[in-house]
């Protein structure tokens, strides 16, 4: 959420790292005032280091830019995290259709049922997050720069495209099950007419 107070601006979203294959969602919190900006998080490690970099090394405008433009690249940097995340996604969803075919795995349902459950937990992330920065596009403010528009409409866009891909790969895990109760189906028939021949 954002909330605009008279003085600052309050920002809470999730940011998504992947620990050892595993997606860990962290809360985020920020504080901008006109010359300040606070972040507070949860636990240690983040995904900022790249805006670290560009600070430490005087690369890109990040120094010569105003407190808001460091919001806009902190934020730009968390939401490039979930497309690291849609990459784990993509890839494993690859090795299940390439498999589903000749699975006969017991724990092949408990797999598509993980990742279901990981890709309802991201659109409940990212669902919020891109309330967030839509509205942070339409905020009338005097902390944010109206310069700086562009570049949040530009990290809008991002997350339309996240959205869009983990609606897909519901989809497509939907469909992935739907071949594996169909294959699994089918070895019962054919293992069923043939005790029938048997007896």
């Amino acid at each position: 959420k954002v909330e605009d107070f008279e003085s600052h601006l309050f920002l809470t979203c999730r940011m998504a790292k992947m620990e050892d294959n595993e997606i860990v969602f962290e809360m985020v919190s920020f504080v901008l005032g006109d010359t300040y900006l606070i972040s507070f998080q949860e636990e240690k490690g983040d995904v900022f280091d790249s805006v670290r970099n560009r600070i430490e090394n005087k690369i890109g405008k990040i120094r010569h830019s105003g407190i808001d433009y460091l919001l806009f690249a902190l934020v730009d940097v968390l939401v490039d995290h979930y497309f690291i995340v849609l990459e784990h996604f993509r890839d494993t969803m690859d090795y299940y259709e390439e498999n589903v075919i000749h699975e006969t795995s017991d724990n092949f349902v408990d797999e598509i049922q993980k990742l279901r459950s990981e890709l309802l937990a991201a659109r409940r992330n990212i669902n919020p997050l891109k309330e967030m920065i839509f509205r942070i596009q339409k905020l009338e403010n005097p902390l944010l720069d109206k310069l700086n528009t562009k570049y949040w409409r530009d990290v809008y866009d991002h997350m339309l495209n996240i959205s869009e891909s983990i609606e897909n790969y519901r989809e497509t895990l939907n469909s992935i099950n739907d071949t594996y109760m169909i294959n699994i189906s089918n070895r019962m028939n054919k293992i069923m007419q043939l005790l029938a021949v048997v007896s």
